[in-house]
């Protein structure tokens, strides 16, 4: 940018083009082609992973009375939950959902 009276065109038209470059947004993304085969085994995977979650959910295949030992490593659990002795990011797993009602009684 000059500022001579000679060169005040060419200054103007140098900041009107540095405002329009400024407000040039870009949104860059890999360009990915994704092997059919690895898709299909990714998604099967994720698939298996959601029906475990589904049958954890719904409590299918749990037995109706837990065992004592059960019942104290279910408390066990629940106290290291507290305790923080684990990191409180992780999720509470305790295996299915009558163990879970069992933990928090």
């Amino acid at each position: 940018v000059a500022t001579e009276p000679c060169n005040i065109d060419e200054s103007i038209s140098t900041c009107r083009f540095a405002q329009r470059v400024a407000q040039i947004k870009n949104d860059a993304r890999v360009n990915e082609e994704l092997d059919p085969t690895l898709l299909i085994a990714r998604l099967k995977r994720e698939l298996a992973e959601l029906k475990q979650e589904l049958v954890v959910a719904k409590g299918e295949g749990a037995e109706d009375e837990l065992s004592a030992e059960d019942v104290e490593q279910c408390r066990a659990l629940v106290l290291q939950y507290v305790a923080r002795s684990v990191d409180p990011r992780e999720p509470f797993v305790c295996g299915s959902v009558p163990r879970m009602r069992t933990s928090f009684r």
